[in-house]
């Protein structure tokens, strides 16, 4: 049977093998099937950062992460780098600055700070508070955890970073076939197969796999099991981020903080990606996934809409499998839904991202949450706009999580470019009458749509004030 796997990969320098099933998290196979319990489970949910890994090297949350996207791969916890030289460093280093009291959330917090300085030997206070982004402690106070990492920083220097290297320079390790191989299909052909099978694709799984965790029940029932996934990491061109004939083409599996890193990346969608969750997620997460998850809150969706993202996914009928593109706007049906309804007709997967390279625009982002990072939007504007002698040539703006699905009102920007802020009061009652939004745990309905116009009027009159 397909869900129960072997899954093989290095775990702190040593080979091993666990039998496993394919919705199982990487944190459970590595707590509970390898017994390594350096790894710990706090918030379950990606928020805390206390089972904070590294795999191939970069930092990621294993309570967040298909235990699937493990095989053949090199992972890392703070147990195996707690025989190194620089994990003495930096564990010395938190002691001197007082910046541990309980002890739970430490292993996570010395791994974040591994990832950051094995990349950026002296990192600026900012650096430093975004890369623990993803990293809460209850008891202590981050301006001690921050006089740490600048501590070990320091020390590091001083050190053979023999770890460092060893893990800059990891790859895939080469291993014999088994069972988990058949969960990573190497063609979309293989991949619309599984899907047709019930199986669910993931690149990182970073939503999916907390949501399984969830609703996973200690008896299964057939109603009770969660989806079984398979990793799209193989499939070949999936990965790739590349630039084309005036476009950018983001395939389904790469990750965000590859997205953000390349230097082609449209600022606007740059800066949206930036707010999304935590390094450890953004290392895991896809932009794929983000659209897929079709959430009216979705950080990138505003970006992708005032930048007309194209959608490319392969369509199997009838065992013919065509390539299609669709408008974002039309790809996105309602929350939580879009066009891939697959059936028994019609098997669809996500492949790329097409975006138009614009010239000479500044751009605007606005999110509101509760925190800074980890937080999903109240509301979030993303604009683009062009300007000459103080009068807008261009103006694109797009709303995120006032509505079923992400607001765009062109017949307000084209009167915005035609007669400016002399008409601002009908350029507002057009948004107001998009605006629609919910009562949820994190706002009222009423806040989102007042502090929506009130920010769109703000940007119209003092566009200046908020360009990035």
């Amino acid at each position: 049977m397909k869900n129960n796997i072997i899954i093989k990969f290095m775990l702190d320098g040593n080979l091993v093998s666990l039998k496993t099933t394919s919705n199982t998290r990487l944190l459970d196979l590595i707590r509970k099937d390898a017994g390594n319990t350096s790894v710990r489970e706090g918030c379950g949910e990606g928020e805390c950062g206390a089972c904070s890994i590294l795999l191939d090297g970069k930092l990621v949350n294993a309570c967040s992460t298909a235990a699937i996207s493990a095989h053949g791969k090199n992972v890392i916890t703070s147990y195996g780098f707690s025989e190194t030289e620089e994990y003495k460093i930096i564990s010395d280093a938190f002691a001197e600055a007082g910046a541990v009291q309980c002890g739970f959330c430490t292993p996570g917090f010395i791994m974040a700070t591994a990832a950051l300085l094995m990349r950026n030997a002296d990192p600026s206070t900012s650096e430093i508070k975004t890369a623990l982004s993803g990293n809460l402690c209850r008891c202590t106070g981050y301006t001690m955890i921050i006089d740490a990492v600048k501590i070990a920083s320091k020390n590091l220097k001083n050190c053979e970073k023999t770890f460092f290297s060893k893990i800059l320079n990891s790859s895939e390790f080469i291993f014999d076939k088994t069972d988990a191989n058949v969960l990573l299909p190497e063609t979309i052909e293989q991949a619309l197969t599984l899907v047709k099978e019930g199986f669910i694709p993931v690149a990182g799984g970073t939503d999916l796999i907390v949501r399984n965790h969830a609703t996973r029940k200690e008896s299964f029932d057939d109603h009770l099991i969660p989806p079984q996934v398979f990793s799209t990491s193989k499939i070949k061109n999936l990965n790739n981020i590349k630039t084309k004939n005036g476009c950018i083409e983001i395939g389904a599996g790469a990750k965000i903080s590859e997205i953000i890193d390349f230097d082609k990346t449209p600022q606007i969608l740059r800066e949206s990606l930036k707010s999304i969750a935590s390094p450890g997620i953004r290392n895991a997460a896809t932009l794929a996934g983000n659209i897929c998850n079709a959430s009216p809150a979705g950080d990138s969706l505003p970006a992708l809409y005032i930048l007309d993202a194209n959608i490319n996914y392969f369509e199997m009928k009838n065992n013919e499998v065509l390539k299609k593109t669709i408008p974002i706007k039309d790809f996105i049906t309602a929350p939580g839904k879009t066009i891939l309804n697959n059936n028994e007709k019609s098997i669809s997967i996500v492949s790329s991202i097409s975006i138009k390279l614009l010239e000479g625009y500044d751009f605007i982002y606005k999110k509101l949450g509760t925190r800074a990072a980890n937080a999903l939007s109240k509301l979030n504007i993303s604009v683009i706009y062009k300007k000459k002698n103080n009068n807008f040539i261009d103006f694109k703006l797009a709303i995120g999580a006032c509505a079923p699905t992400i607001i765009r009102n062109i017949t307000a920007e084209q009167l915005l470019i035609k007669h400016g802020q002399e008409k601002l009061d009908k350029i507002l009652s057009l948004y107001s009458e998009c605006l629609t939004p919910i009562d949820d745990q994190r706002s009222t309905a009423t806040y989102r749509k007042n502090t929506a116009l009130k920010i769109i009027e703000d940007i119209i009159l003092n566009t200046e004030t908020y360009s990035c």
